[in-house]
């Protein structure tokens, strides 16, 4: 039996974030102005030679959120969340 064409969205989740790593390296500069800038663009250099953009679940996570920080830098809107033990509140 064949797997169905749209069972898995892994691929795109990996493309969306290699497009996003991308997009944070055209901003690094506004990335390196923000508190810990020069960490987090460290990390995604670690993030960026692994081989075969395989990302892991939380390496995907991580470059989410690096991309809010772009985003939030360049004027536009983006999540800003508070996690908390009972899960993330929305605010």
């Amino acid at each position: 039996m064949s797997k169905a064409q749209f069972h898995d969205d892994t691929d795109y989740s990996r493309r969306s974030s290699f497009a996003k790593l991308r997009f944070i390296y055209e901003h690094k500069e506004l990335l390196l102005k923000r508190r810990n800038g020069a960490k987090h663009l460290a990390a995604m250099d670690n993030i960026s030679a692994f081989p075969d953009k395989a990302f892991r679940p939380k390496q995907m996570s991580y470059i989410d959120d690096v991309y809010e920080m772009v985003m939030r830098e360049l004027g536009f809107p983006s999540y800003k969340g508070q996690k908390s033990k009972y899960g993330v509140n929305l605010k």
